[in-house]
């Protein structure tokens, strides 16, 4: 599955994506929201933060234009599972403009890219 870890300082960003996907039509259940594109495509969001992984630990390469890097220590990651390029970004940018704070995507190469600096060309999910 492809997929990539959606960031925030923000402990609540799991809240407040919930919302916006619901509020787009989708579903939630517990830990879980789920929303069906357009294309077809299911975009899911988990909760969990992985406990144990070391996504905080493994080295990233920032992004082209990404100037506020957050601490790796404070954030919280949000996994997202998604086929389409194209919904990803654009469920991910309504999250980051409902967030209070800033949002970044670690993407499956590593690369942290802005929230609204998303692009479906260029992020690996």
């Amino acid at each position: 599955m492809k997929g990539a870890l959606v960031l925030s300082e923000d402990a609540g960003l799991f809240e407040v994506a919930r919302d916006v996907i619901v509020g787009r039509g989708g579903t939630a259940v517990e830990d879980t929201a789920q929303l069906r594109g357009p294309d077809g495509f299911l975009l899911t969001l988990f909760r969990d933060e992985y406990p144990g992984d070391d996504f905080r630990e493994q080295p990233f390469t920032a992004a082209g234009g990404v100037d506020d890097v957050p601490s790796m220590a404070q954030v919280h990651g949000l996994p997202v599972e998604c086929r389409s390029e194209v919904l990803f970004v654009d469920v991910v940018r309504a999250i980051s403009a409902a967030a209070a704070g800033p949002v970044w995507v670690l993407d499956n190469e590593s690369v942290l890219w802005a929230a609204e600096q998303l692009d479906p060309t260029t992020i690996s999910l």
